[in-house]
This record gives structure tokens, sequence and C-alpha cells, in this order.
């Protein structure tokens, strides 16, 4: 896995947890809508743990800084997610 890849898988999974995050504050709590963002997260979450696992084992055998740039940036979305969880639990 290259650093374009988790940069992709990065910013891909950032624009939809976006999007569902604006519908959310948009929209209100619709059950539906709310189901779709459970199911995004859930999916969201295997994926990343999926990379991140393959990408932690390449940094193991291969040792090469691109690949520990490439874990950062998966990383990055954690963070964001938390934010936006708060956002819509405490503002919405």
């Amino acid at each position: 896995m290259t650093l374009k890849t988790a940069q992709k898988t990065a910013i891909t999974f950032y624009t939809i947890g976006t999007l569902f995050f604006l519908l959310l504050l948009v929209a209100g709590k619709i059950i539906p809508i709310i189901f779709l963002t459970a199911l995004y997260l859930l999916i969201a979450v295997i994926y990343n743990l999926i990379v991140l696992l393959i990408l932690i084992i390449q940094l193991i055998k291969h040792n090469e800084l691109e690949t520990f740039f490439s874990i950062l940036i998966i990383l990055l979305n954690i963070p964001i997610a938390i934010g936006y969880g708060y956002i819509l639990i405490h503002f919405s």
C-alpha cells in the first residue's frame, strides 16, 4: 500500500463522513439518516482498520518513512470523527 492509496482512502472517508455530518445537521435526527450514518461508520471503521493493519505490517517489514506517513494520514480521520460526534451530540 502506498501513500497515494492511504491519501485516497482518507480523503474518500473524510468526504463521505462530512456529507453525513452536514446531512444530520441540516435534516435533524431522522431515523433513516441516523441508520445510514451508523452503517457508514461501521463500514468505515472496518475498512480503515484493515488498511491500518496492512500498513503496520508493511512498516514492520520494510521500515519505510512513507508507510509511517500513510499510517498518520489514515489516523487523521479519528479526531475529525470524534469532533463531528461531539458537535452532533452537544449542539443539535
